[in-house]
């Protein structure tokens, strides 16, 4: 600001120089007295036309003084004239504008221009600026003015409409959806970027064209009016059109085009936005047809599929939402997905719902918390796709919730644990906005052969680029400045020892909290041994052609029409063709008349699906000779450098000699029966309509039920109890699905009485369909009642600990209150007495036992030192007094100062305060893992944080040491040396949950958090 004072100061004398050497002060004094004189006498006509404008008028000397201003001027600016008079106008000019202000006046007091026009801020009285539009005259030798008139308009609202029309512009230009503007007669006028994208021309290409180029056909007749219409009553239109591209290539887009109108209503323009939506119309025209399917589908699935109307009300519920919330479907029918939601995340997702209903489209991923009807929270991920009757109006949303509580728990872990092993393994690179490098990671440091920092921090990242390179890399430098990153740029860098490393990078834009670029962030991955690779692979593709060739099954590449392109030797062989009759050929020709419907039936099937491959199927092939051969075949996609499909490959495998050995098989199904019958363990074979189709001798001995009663029996089966009867089918529906491993159930026998068996199971299929599902049991009951004995053991132990915690705490309460009370005040009452009988004796009596006296007084104090230490370790005064943080602040300085190791504590007390029992908890905690760090960690730097969250307070001790793998402790008997199981047992009396992060070289991370 000084500065600009003091070159405000030098161009207004600049200013008066100036007047002074084109006339004379003196001379222009005169004159101004002399017009001052005759103003009064001046035409009354003209004194009002100017003290009434709109506009300001003012006079300024020649000296740079303000002789005169019109009442205008304290209209707009709210000060008084005699503020101003006699005043240099530069000092209520905005400091930004001064300068650009002389710029315009010094030509005019040069008479190089009679007139200039500039604009500048004035501030008003109540601080605020206003713009003014400037127009000043060089009247200096008029005799009737002899000074400068400035003419002042208020444009403040003017330049802000100006600033806002740039933005709007702006946000037309860079917006993702295609936007155009017409002229009244329907004729094109602006185009963004967007908009050429979306039609393939080139910028301004569409420019003076009338919107139907874009159409693929003649609008019907009916339609346009329906348009017309609608945009003359409601003033907009919205709806699908079909368009086609500038190479022909026909879609349908969905429009909204909106009218503007000037202050008589008559019509200015039209904008008009599209955005394709082909996709989608082809994705609701394949739900429409499914319709039926899915209805078949939605009994069976494991994800809960639901139907709503337009306001979100359930119109259909799957019997898989009593799994998910608890509710019966019953229960849900009336009500919307919102009911069942906390009340900030019902809005949150009603608000979503709605802005799909509103643009009609399907949604997917939508995850969303729900409380289950015991009160959990159960973490759905909800996807939907709008519902349109024939008419294609839209009626409500069909979709899926699926249960993801635990997959957003394992997610949240994976992305912490991934960032870490990504940060630890590729280099990071952070510069500033003039490359300078300000931090690189260990990976960095490895990679350029050191293990100094020093050697890179400092340095201009573009001086570790190879010469070669360092212009492509500036150049991306620019294209992240615009684009906020750039991805895999490869560039050759030269590491400390002169050599280089081919490296791939991406760079993204670093920026502080107002979103200002501060910086960039390169994260470098060496990949000279992949580029090594890749050149191996070129040169083996004949190697792999010889592979493909020898391969002991056929493969059969189709194209999309089914003609066969290429094949391998196997294939050759098999049928007995030449490589050239083949080629060309339709692929289903070679499957026998018996198998080639369903063969057929299955490729569509399969083309209609999501899936990247077919089971194996058993298929038989026709050879040249015309004879069969039974093979197994699966189908799997080919897709083309860019994803698209491209066709099929089909590999076959002669199994004749595997049907000659399943043949050998069932004749020896006697034999297999014979050993069933004699298990030990109980077995059951099931049938995939859940009959049983056998059980052995072992399990009717087990459950009390015969043969006779079991077989071709379906669920519920008798021995399923009917408390666990829902869990039980969940793990039955499961296992025969997937097979079970050590599945533990709790079932009935005939008599009622109630055992415990694990299950380990298999679903036995043929040609890729269920044939049976195969259980055996093995009876546990014994095993679990020794658990139980053992959890309600552990159950009493855990009491007792907390019980032993609860006196712990009251007998050092108790303690430091009597060292306080009865020790600490007898030491002040004793050194009382010393300092009385020190005053009370003479002089030449004290000289001989200063000493003692001195000695003893500073015994004294050591004690009450020492108790005050004792009293502060049982029960430190400021916990009760001050509460937790205090208390742990208190002790981190004290540990600080007896161990070296830095403490940082952070964070606030809750409130209300917790009770004295929580408190007490978990300041021992933190006490007992501080004096783990002393005995163990060998860290420099500890931070306990201290955070209150709704319904629960938590505190994570970080430290800096050497760290430890937990499992060998815990599992250890080490671990009584650490008192982790004393601090677990302190947390669990209070119901809360204690755990701790550590690993070797990574520093230490113990959280505690126990409810409020």
């Amino acid at each position: 600001m000084i500065g600009k004072d003091k070159i405000k100061g030098q161009r207004t004398g600049e200013m008066v120089q100036l007047n002074q050497q084109v006339v004379g002060l003196k001379t222009a004094k005169t004159k101004r007295k002399q017009v001052g004189e005759a103003l009064p006498g001046s035409d009354q006509q003209f004194r009002a036309l100017i003290e009434n404008a709109q506009d300001a008028i003012v006079i300024m000397n020649p000296d740079a003084t303000i002789r005169y201003e019109s009442p205008s001027m304290a209209r707009m600016t709210g000060r008084k004239a005699e503020d101003r008079i006699d005043k240099n106008p530069l000092e209520f000019c905005h400091p930004d504008d001064t300068a650009s202000v002389m710029d315009a006046f010094i030509p005019l007091l040069e008479n190089k221009v009679p007139i200039v026009r500039t604009e500048l801020r004035l501030q008003h009285k109540n601080g605020r600026w206003i713009t003014f539009e400037l127009i000043g005259t060089n009247l200096i030798d008029d005799p009737l003015v002899a000074g400068i008139v400035l003419n002042l308009r208020d444009i403040t609202e003017r330049k802000q409409a100006e600033e806002e029309s740039e933005k709007l512009l702006k946000t037309i230009e860079t917006a993702r959806e295609a936007m155009f503007i017409t002229a009244a007669d329907g004729i094109i006028t602006y185009t963004n970027g967007a908009m050429d994208d979306l039609f393939g021309y080139k910028r301004g290409e569409l420019i003076g064209k009338n919107p139907s180029v874009l159409n693929a056909g003649p609008t019907p007749e009916a339609v346009a009016q329906n348009i017309t219409d609608t945009i003359e009553m409601e003033g907009y239109w919205q709806g699908e059109i079909h368009n086609k591209r500038k190479d022909g290539k026909e879609f349908t887009s969905y429009a909204r085009i909106t009218v503007f109108r000037d202050k008589e209503g008559k019509i200015v323009n039209f904008l008009a936005t599209q955005h394709d939506i082909t996709e989608r119309k082809r994705v609701e025209e394949a739900l429409r047809e499914s319709e039926e399917r899915f209805r078949a589908l939605t009994e069976s699935t494991s994800d809960f599929v639901w139907e709503v109307d337009l306001d979100g009300v359930y119109t259909y519920a799957s019997p898989k939402v009593k799994d998910l919330l608890g509710y019966k479907p019953e229960e849900i029918l009336g009500k919307t997905p919102f009911d069942f939601m906390p009340h900030e995340e019902a809005k949150r997702v009603e608000e979503e719902f709605r802005a799909s209903v509103e643009s009609r489209r399907p949604f997917a991923g939508l995850e969303n918390t729900n409380m289950h009807k015991d009160g959990r929270l159960i973490v759905l991920e909800t996807s939907g796709v709008p519902i349109f009757d024939q008419t294609g109006r839209l009626c409500g949303y069909r979709g899926i919730d699926r249960d993801i509580t635990e997959r957003r728990r394992a997610e949240e872990e994976l992305i912490r644990l991934s960032n870490a092993v990504r940060m630890a393994t590729d280099s990071i690179v952070i510069s500033d906005l003039e490359a300078k490098i300000i931090e690189v990671n260990e990976a960095t440091l490895k990679m350029y052969g050191t293990d100094d920092k020093g050697d890179l921090i400092g340095k201009n990242s573009y001086d570790l680029i190879a010469p070669e390179d360092r212009e492509k890399a500036i150049a991306s430098a620019k294209e992240v400045l615009e684009r906020g990153y750039v991805e895999n740029r490869e560039y050759h860098i030269i590491t400390k020892d002169g050599s280089t490393v081919l490296v791939e990078m991406s760079t993204a834009i670093m920026k502080d909290g107002d979103g200002k670029p501060i910086g960039f962030v390169a994260v470098s991955r060496d990949i000279t041994e992949r580029k090594r690779m890749e050149q191996a692979i070129q040169e083996s593709q004949e190697k792999l052609r010889i592979v493909f060739d020898t391969i002991g099954e056929g493969i059969t590449v189709v194209d999309l029409a089914g003609n066969i392109m290429d094949v391998n030797e196997t294939v050759l062989r098999m049928k007995g063709y030449s490589r050239k009759e083949l080629i060309g050929r339709y692929g289903l020709d070679f499957v026998a008349e018996i198998d080639r419907a369903r063969a057929i039936d299955e490729m569509m099937d399969f083309l209609k699906g999501q899936e990247e491959e077919t089971p194996m199927r058993e298929v038989t092939l026709l050879t040249k000779d015309g004879s069969e051969i039974p093979c197994e075949a699966n189908c799997t996609l080919l897709r083309d450098s860019s994803g698209n499909l491209a066709g099929f490959i089909t590999v076959e495998r002669d199994i004749t000699e595997r049907k000659k050995a399943e043949k050998e098989l069932r004749e020896s199904e006697e034999f297999s029966s014979s050993l069933l019958d004699n298990a030990p363990n109980p077995i059951v074979v099931t049938n995939p309509d859940t009959s049983l189709r056998y059980v052995n001798p072992a399990l009717e001995k087990l459950t009390g039920f015969s043969n006779t009663e079991l077989v071709n029996r379906k669920t519920p089966y008798p021995w399923w109890t009917e408390e666990t009867c829902e869990k039980t089918i969940k793990d039955f529906e499961e296992a025969m699905s997937k097979g079970a491993e050590g599945l533990e159930e709790l079932f009935q026998r005939k008599n009622g009485e109630r055992f415990w068996v694990e299950i380990n199971s298999m679903p036995i299929r043929r040609n890729g369909e269920l044939d049976y599902y195969l259980s055996n049991w093995v009876d546990i009951t014994e095993r679990k009642k020794a658990e139980e004995e053992l959890r309600q053991y552990s159950e009493r132990l855990r009491v007792m600990a907390m019980q032993l915690s609860a006196a712990e705490d009251n007998e050092r309460r108790r303690l430091a209150h009597e060292l306080h009370d009865q020790v600490g005040q007898n030491l002040t009452a004793l050194g009382i007495n010393l300092s009385m009988v020190r005053a009370q004796l003479p002089e030449e009596a004290v000289a001989p036992v200063r000493s003692i006296l001195d000695d003893s007084q500073s015994v004294l104090e050591q004690t009450a030192e020492i108790i005050r230490d004792v009293m502060a370790a049982l029960q430190p005064p400021v916990l009760e007094d001050y509460g937790l943080v205090a208390a742990l602040r208190w002790y981190a300085d004290r540990f600080a100062s007896r161990t070296g190791i830095s403490v940082t504590v952070q964070g606030k007390d809750p409130s209300p305060r917790l009770n004295t029992s929580s408190e007490n908890t978990l300041f021992r905690i933190v006490q007992e893992t501080l004096t783990n760090v002393a005995k163990h960690a060998q860290a420099a730097q500890v931070t306990v944080i201290v955070v209150v969250r709704k319904g629960a307070v938590r505190i994570v001790v970080t430290d800096d040491g050497v760290g430890f793998n937990v499992a060998d402790v815990v599992n250890s008997d080490v671990q009584q040396g650490w008192g982790l199981t004393t601090m677990s047992e302190r947390v669990n009396s209070l119901g809360g949950s204690f755990d701790i992060e550590s690993r070797p070289g990574h520093g230490t991370r113990v959280v505690v958090e126990i409810g409020r």
